[in-house]
């Protein structure tokens, strides 16, 4: 389906806030990914969540986040229509992610 060689990232890592357009979603979008995630018994880190020493703002290591949204997120069994439109709607921001990234 989507073929992580085919994304180039220009920085290892982003801050939260650029982080957050980059992937074309909204802060409340990703904490709740976080929170099912953290309440799953899991760690942020798995997700390309990192916390450098000085940086006021959290990062995130892309690569990463997109090998965990491809994994978690875009396959998953929905019970709910916000779900299905969530799904819908971070499949067409890694296609675009991807067509900005090899214009």
């Amino acid at each position: 389906m989507f073929n992580l060689t085919d994304y180039r990232f220009e920085k290892p890592y982003y801050r939260q806030g650029e982080f957050l357009e980059l992937f074309s979603i909204s802060l409340s979008t990703l904490k709740r990914f976080m929170e099912d995630w953290v309440n799953s018994g899991k760690n942020l880190n798995e997700m390309g969540h990192l916390n450098i020493k000085g940086f006021r703002e959290t990062c995130w290591e892309p690569r990463t986040f997109l090998t965990w949204l491809i994994e978690n997120k875009l396959e998953a069994p929905v019970k709910y229509d916000y779900q299905i439109s969530e799904q819908k709607k971070l499949t067409e921001n890694i296609i675009k992610l991807n067509k900005k990234q090899t214009n």
